[in-house]
């Protein structure tokens, strides 16, 4: 029976030199994350299925549990009565294979600090979760991903819940609200529905069609600005105005366009698309309530990751790269 598990070597050192009877040792493999919390998100852990056996789960290890596990030999053949291989009857033999190893695109001293920071940050503001992407735009390879609270590896299964596991980067939608303002000012721009120079005259409210008037944050009011005013003093109605110019449908589309409601398709478990339903509400409209919610980022759902996403695509110009956390797969020789 076994009396103990992952005994230290100095530990069964000294039990080896008391010579007990009955007292055996069997060496085992066992995954072991050197960084420990370092990108837990990002390289999830191996854990146990049902049967006892180990499978990867979450992040890297989930996704690439078959490629990082390789396969083990098999040995076909017939014995005797008395336990000997019988030599004339048939056999096969298939070697085993190693598995591959994963390098990532994830640069080890941004992670570090840049989670760092993000933790300090959590708990200033005393947040439950928190989470942050560092992309680079003009090739989409995710330099940091740090998802809070975290979790070691090593010890996956002493966590208050299981829901640390998850990657709030790319697992947790939520409403992005004004972050979400460049994106549709950025769509109109292109279409040339407004110019960086087109007026507005603030009034500090708008009616779209929604039960009650949309208003500014505060309340504040802002009289005449151009659509760089209405970037820089996040006004509200003025992207309900940039929005309602656009037209629903446009909006909708470069919404799609920009990777929103749809997975990024990240090589990590497990990923969850957002949403931008309500665009799709009242086809027959031009222009209503939810497209002018939209604008500025509410009733619409994204991740951290779709954001960092779209932001590249507006830093590189224009270029949406799918963004990608593996940057070579090692096979066995």
């Amino acid at each position: 029976e076994p009396i103990e598990k992952k005994v230290d070597e100095e530990a069964a050192d000294e039990i080896k030199k008391l010579n007990l009877p009955g007292i055996n040792f069997a060496r085992k493999p066992e995954r072991f994350y050197p960084e420990g919390n370092l990108a837990a998100s990002v390289i999830g852990f191996l854990g146990k299925d049902a049967k006892g056996f180990s499978v990867g789960r979450y992040g890297v290890e989930g996704y690439w549990h078959e490629e990082l596990a390789g396969s083990g030999g098999i040995f076909v053949g017939a014995r005797s009565a008395a336990g000997r291989l019988i030599s004339l009857a048939p056999t096969s033999f298939k070697p085993p294979e190693n598995g591959s190893d994963i390098l990532l695109t994830i640069d080890r001293t941004l992670q570090f600090k840049a989670c760092e920071r993000l933790r300090q940050g959590m708990e200033d503001y005393k947040a439950e979760t928190a989470s942050l992407v560092i992309m680079e735009p003009f090739s989409g390879a995710i330099l940091a991903m740090c998802s809070l609270p975290d979790f070691d590896p090593n010890i996956y299964n002493e966590v208050d819940s299981v829901k640390v596991y998850n990657n709030s980067a790319i697992f947790n939608a939520y409403e992005p609200g004004s972050i979400f303002k460049p994106i549709t000012m950025a769509a109109a721009l292109n279409e040339g529905a407004v110019k960086i120079n087109t007026k507005f005259n603030d009034s500090g409210s708008a009616d779209a069609g929604c039960k009650k008037s949309i208003f500014n944050a505060g309340n504040k009011k802002y009289d005449e600005q151009t659509m760089v005013g209405v970037l820089e003093y996040s006004i509200n109605t003025g992207m309900v105005f940039v929005a309602e110019k656009l037209g629903k449908e446009k909006f909708r589309k470069y919404a799609e366009d920009f990777g929103f409601g749809i997975k990024e398709g990240l090589e990590l478990d497990t990923e969850a698309p957002g949403t931008i339903e309500i665009l799709s509400k009242n086809k027959e409209k031009e222009f209503d309530c939810y497209t002018a919610t939209a604008s500025f980022g509410q009733g619409i759902t994204v991740t951290p990751l779709q954001m960092a996403s779209a932001f590249s695509a507006i830093a590189n110009g224009g270029v949406l790269f799918k963004p990608n956390i593996i940057k070579e797969i090692r096979h066995s020789s």
